[in-house]
């Protein structure tokens, strides 16, 4: 029996993954195409959900979440966060089709919010946003 954990041990020690099993991904953000469930005012402590879609460019683009870059205490930038796999065989373009997905808002203090929402770039690769500014009441 010792033999024979010992002859496992030494062939586990010769056995090596290989770096071409682990998929290579990395993280894309992509513009928002529609967005639905701003309100006229947020309340403060109220959460209100808001509907996003998107166009996925392929099905290697999976949706992660959302990245959020806070400008200041009431303007924040949101884009849709997709995780890509590179070099999988099996992926396939993807034309004009829509996804969607939610989040939730809760305004912590009165005042204005700024919601810029990632709509696309110019020609010089500048950001272009939808933007909401909605007051936000007790």
């Amino acid at each position: 029996m010792k033999k024979l954990v010992l002859l496992s041990l030494l062939v586990l020690a010769f056995v090596r993954c290989s770096d071409d099993d682990v998929p290579i991904f990395f993280f894309e953000t992509l513009p928002v195409s529609n967005i639905t469930g701003i309100p006229e005012v947020f309340v403060v402590g109220e959460s209100t959900i808001i509907d996003l879609s998107y166009l996925r460019p392929s099905s290697c683009h999976a949706f992660e979440g959302f990245e959020i870059e806070a400008i200041n205490a009431n303007t924040s930038n949101i884009a849709i966060l997709t995780r890509v796999v590179e070099g999988r065989a099996t992926c396939v373009d993807l034309v004009n089709e829509e996804f969607s997905a939610s989040f939730s808002f809760t305004p912590i203090e009165t005042g204005e919010v700024s919601l810029n929402f990632l709509n696309g770039v110019d020609g010089d690769g500048a950001p272009i946003f939808i933007t909401f500014n909605v007051p936000v009441i007790e």
